[in-house]
Order: C-alpha cells, then structure tokens, then sequence
C-alpha cells in the first residue's frame, strides 16, 4: 500500500497534469485563447531584435541558400534559411506564359551568380510580400530594381509601413480577386494583371494578413488549364511533405475554425479540382506537385484542425 504522502505527491502530479491539459486546450483550441495566446506570441516575436539591420546593403544580406531550381515551365524557386534559425526559406519566380515579366514571391537576397540566372529568365516587374511577417528583403530588392511594383495584401500595409522604406502598393489595385465563375487561363499572350488571382483565407486573425496567389502556367487551355498555388505561412510541413496546422501556426493563425474549414473545402473542389493547380508552394516547405497529391495534403492538413 501506499503511504498518504505518496498519495498526495501522485495527486498533486495529477492535478498539474490536468490544469497544464486543460491550460493548453484553452489557450489553443478555443477561439478566445487563440487570441490571449497570439497577443503574447506577437509582443514576444515583435521585440525581437531584427536579424539583419534595415540598411544593410543587398551582398550583406545574402543567406546561405540552393542554387535556382526549375519547378515547371513559367516557375522556378530559390530555397535559402531564414536569418537565425535552420527554418528553410523559398522565393518562387513566377514568369507568365508568352512573357517576360517576372514575379519574385516572398523575397531572399541571393548571390550574384544566381541573381544573374533570375536576370536572365526576364525583367522583374513585381515582388510580391505575401504578408507582414514577410519583409526582410523587400526594400533591399526595390533598390536593385527600382522600377519593379513592390505590392502587399491591404490589410499588411499599415503594419508593413514602419518594417519597409519603400512605396509598397496594394495587391488589390493590380490583381483581381478568385471567384468561382473567374477564367484565369488567358489565351495567347497574357500580361501579369491577368495571369495572377488573389486567393484571401478566411477564418483566418486580423494579425494573419496573408494573401497567396493562383497563377496561370504555360502551355494552358480554357479546356487544359495548368495553375499553380502559392502558399505562405498557411500551411507547414509536419513531417516530410504531410501537410498541417502546427500548434503555433493554429494559434496566430486561424481565428474561426469553422471558417477556415469551410474555406479549405472551397478551395480544394473549386480552386485545386476545378483550376487544375499542379503546384502548390510553400514559404517554408518543399514544392508539392500534382493535384491529386496537393488535394490529398490538404485534406490532411484540414484534419488537422
């Protein structure tokens, strides 16, 4: 038998076991410890010291990163790590069929030699911040390419103002919006205004700016149509190429979770089935290729919810 001290030592580990369950379940799964818990992370994230000060020049900046890498035709990717830490870090080249315009997608400084490689593929004319949690390099690169469109999603502009000392645009006024009875697969030469689609999450935190793109790929049809989509910080890898809401992604992230269920269903049948989306990248994860796979991922990752 046991003594009553040990008893009360096993009741006390029991209780704290309870109260630490309980405290994350709150502080994670509901809606109102979402938001006490994203505060927190926020004021925490945002005190940090910048890794790499604001006027270091562009060869300063360069991380250690991979060489560039054709995904398909009209997409290609640099992958480097973010300053800190061994997270990876992939810029998407995003280049319109019959164009030479170029879209560079969360941006990394990159040696000379591959930024030559970049060069060659075309003229940049826009550099995409998906969001406000996304903008280390974004001034770097409107001084090397001044006369390129820095664009954003709106609501990341008010928090993006005081991080970028450059004139950043709103996405909205140069790209239209998804909908469902939206054509994105323009025949013959296509500008960039018409080859690019804002798809808005929904559900998501009003701190969780993020807008990704739907783009149009060469070799497309209204009969084939051949897209790509690229994610943010939506959505990470939990384990290889498996798709999921981490813990710190769900806090900071997702405020309504029906919402943002609801809106992975619209996007899997409507945008990933119904578009053709053959790629899907991610700002910190490997490129996933095929629909049948992507939509496989995403399911999982709704799941995850």
């Amino acid at each position: 038998m046991l003594n009553s001290t040990a008893v009360q030592i096993l009741k006390g580990v029991g209780v704290a076991a309870l109260t630490c369950l309980s405290g994350y379940y709150l502080l994670t799964r509901t809606r109102h410890g979402r938001r006490v818990s994203r505060a927190g992370l926020l004021y925490i994230l945002y005190s940090l010291p910048d890794q790499i000060k604001p006027d270091t020049p562009f060869p300063q900046r360069v991380q250690p990163h991979g060489p560039l890498e054709k995904v398909t035709d009209g997409l290609w990717i640099v992958t480097g790590i973010v300053p800190g830490s061994n997270m990876p870090r992939i810029m998407p080249v995003y280049r319109p069929p019959n164009s030479t315009s170029l879209l560079l997608y969360s941006v990394l400084c990159a040696d000379e030699s591959t930024m030559a490689e970049i060069d060659a593929l075309g003229t940049v004319t826009h550099i995409y911040i998906p969001c406000s949690w996304h903008t280390i390099d974004a001034a770097a690169y409107k001084t090397r390419y001044p006369n390129a469109k820095l664009i954003a999603p709106r609501a990341s502009l008010p928090r993006i103002k005081d991080k970028v000392k450059a004139e950043v645009q709103a996405a909205e006024d140069l790209f239209p919006a998804w909908t469902h009875s939206d054509d994105v697969t323009p025949v013959g030469h296509g500008t960039m205004e018409q080859c690019v689609r804002l798809v808005a999450p929904q559900g998501v935190s009003s701190e969780f700016d993020e807008v990704e793109l739907l783009i149009t790929l060469p070799n497309s049809t209204k009969t084939a149509p051949r897209h790509a989509l690229l994610l943010n910080d939506l959505l990470q890898s939990g384990g290889g190429d498996t798709l999921k809401f981490q813990t710190i992604g769900l806090v900071l992230m997702v405020d309504r979770v029906k919402a943002v269920r609801d809106w992975f269903s619209t996007l899997m049948e409507d945008v990933v089935r119904k578009r053709n989306v053959e790629i899907l990248t991610r700002s910190h994860g490997k490129p996933i290729i095929g629909s049948t796979t992507i939509e496989r991922q995403l399911r999982i990752a709704l799941g995850s919810l």
